[in-house]
């Protein structure tokens, strides 16, 4: 078991991450709400696995995670619907545990960081989120 799969694989960073992975000659899976979506990204790739998921099914959410050792997060949601992002962490960890995976890596933004309180903003800079959208982004931290 040494698959990695790339949950909300269609954007931009997951992209780029299974160019990465595809490059290296390194199997995986990748995993969206849209089966067309992932198709188009990366059914040219024999390396990759087109895995569909529907984050409000526990069962779902562990079929897509099953076999995988090392999950990278990186599920979107449309902006009006921040809201979701703990949620969705929540219940995409607890199918993963189920499912038996041992690593799993938030791919995360600069929203819960809030207000520069330095120069750079480093990994240990605090998390202060001033918007609705950097408190949802913290909240999703801690699940």
């Amino acid at each position: 078991m040494s698959k990695v799969a790339l949950f909300g694989a269609a954007g931009v960073i997951g992209q780029s991450i299974a160019a990465a992975l595809s490059s290296e000659g390194r199997p995986y899976r990748v995993v969206g709400r849209s089966e067309p979506g992932l198709r188009k990204a990366f059914g040219a790739d024999p390396l990759a696995e087109i895995v569909t998921w529907n984050p409000n099914s526990p069962a779902s959410v562990q079929a897509a995670a099953k076999d995988v050792e090392t999950l990278l997060y990186m599920v979107g949601v449309n902006y009006w619907q921040f809201e979701l992002h703990p949620e969705l962490m929540r219940r995409t960890i607890d199918g993963a545990v189920a499912a038996g995976v041992k690593n799993i890596i938030l791919i995360g933004t600069v929203y819960p960081y809030g207000m520069a309180k330095a120069n750079p903003v480093r990994e240990d800079h605090p998390r202060e989120p001033h918007t609705f959208k950097g408190r949802m982004r913290k909240a999703q931290r801690t699940c």
